[in-house]
């Protein structure tokens, strides 16, 4: 195998292993779901090589076809999975491409699909296997409508707007229901209630009239900033070629005077295709910390105080 060198100073993406491995342990925490009950789904022999992945002293992590597994079973992408940071080096040494040798093929779509180019460049320097083979396929970006309505009435105050539903939403029919998503549980919480169907509850009618309720009652509205999009997987990182949603019905006919996002890439692509608005309409914007359980520094108490100041509008 050939190698050759790169220089003078370059910047890579790396995972970072320490960060990831908390990352690890949050992700799995946060899903109630225990080492033992891991140990049993990866047919391990020993909970050893679990507690070795979230620790981060140990400098390890779980082989490529193991945080595929992962990333499927927390519904989630592999960018959010691993931590990626960008290393500058005087010289850095590169492999020419060769095929990823013992790894599956469905493990080799799944990153293709769920990963950004750069955490694709991380995971190819940390398991010594070139992906390059990955770039040169034809490329995987879907296009997705967006199939949901937007929820608000003439008595709406407060529009609060994401980027686009998940598929686990696009499925279910309605806004942030992804098992794992914290939203129902946060927005409930700051106004003194608790929703009494969970995302995954299996009649779906009933818990997207409760929620649907919920907002209306408090004067709040839901929708997303794009109308279509071309996505790659389910990663927010790799949206091009958006359309964004006509917002003149909702404003016009509405007392809505404060838009939050509920991401910063909702804030980005409002800011990149309908900021005109808030001129228009007398708009006042701002961005709150992201409810997906890959938002792993804030907890539910943190997210709750941050959505706390839906109480003062």
């Amino acid at each position: 195998m050939a190698l050759y060198k790169i220089s003078p100073t370059f910047s890579f993406p790396v995972i970072d292993v320490e960060a990831t491995s908390k990352n690890l342990k949050f992700l799995r925490e946060e899903r109630e779901i225990k080492v033992s009950e891991l140990q049993k789904m990866f047919n391990l022999e020993y909970p050893q090589a679990i507690y070795n992945w979230e620790n981060p002293d140990a400098k390890t992590l779980p082989r490529i076809d193991n945080l595929v597994a992962l990333a499927k079973l927390y519904e989630i992408t592999i960018d959010e999975l691993l931590v990626i940071k960008m290393e500058n080096s005087g010289e850095m040494v590169v492999s020419e491409p060769c095929p990823p040798f013992g790894v599956k093929k469905e493990t080799i779509d799944f990153i293709h699909a769920n990963a950004a180019k750069q955490t694709i460049s991380a995971i190819e320097k940390f398991f010594g296997f070139s992906c390059y083979n990955l770039h040169m396929e034809k490329s995987s970006y879907t296009v997705v409508k967006h199939p949901l309505a937007p929820v608000w009435s003439p008595e709406s105050t407060v529009l609060l707007l994401g980027t686009m539903p998940s598929p686990a939403s696009r499925e279910i029919g309605f806004y942030y229901m992804h098992p794992q998503n914290r939203f129902w549980r946060v927005l409930p919480a700051v106004f003194g209630e608790r929703l009494s169907s969970t995302n995954n509850s299996p009649d779906t009618e009933s818990a997207i009239a409760e929620r649907k309720d919920f907002i209306l009652r408090h004067n709040l509205a839901l929708w997303d900033v794009l109308a279509s999009c071309q996505i790659e997987g389910a990663s927010d990182s790799s949206i091009k070629q958006e359309i964004p949603n006509d917002f003149t019905k909702i404003f016009s006919k509405s007392k809505i005077h404060r838009v939050f996002f509920t991401g910063k890439t909702a804030e980005s692509l409002w800011k990149k295709h309908s900021s005109s608005y808030e001129k228009k309409f007398g708009l006042t914007c701002t961005c709150l910390p992201s409810t997906s359980p890959a938002n792993a520094r804030f907890t539910m108490e943190k997210l709750i105080e941050e959505y706390k100041i839906l109480l003062s509008c």
